[in-house]
């Protein structure tokens, strides 16, 4: 059974999660790049275990990115796609 996308042993906490995906992460960075990617939440469901702001904290804080890049995917792809 599945639970929440996690096949087996869910997360115990949110760092938990984030420390399990940032491989997967990084490898997106580095093959597609930051300027190509855009960070998305499920908000409001997302908010049962963190909320937006934690999350968001929670990507500066395990993700190994530069300032560029987290500044890419963290809001500046989706302004120039949308042209904001």
């Amino acid at each position: 059974m599945r639970t929440h996308g996690w096949s087996g042993n869910p997360p115990k906490t949110d760092a938990e999660a984030y420390e399990r995906i940032i491989d997967g992460a990084a490898a997106c960075i580095d093959r597609v790049g930051a300027d190509r990617l855009m960070w998305g939440t499920d908000m409001p469901f997302q908010d049962r275990f963190c909320t937006y702001r934690q999350s968001r904290d929670l990507i500066g804080r395990y993700a190994p990115l530069t300032e560029e890049e987290r500044a890419a995917i963290l809001g500046g792809t989706a302004a120039r796609l949308l042209g904001l």
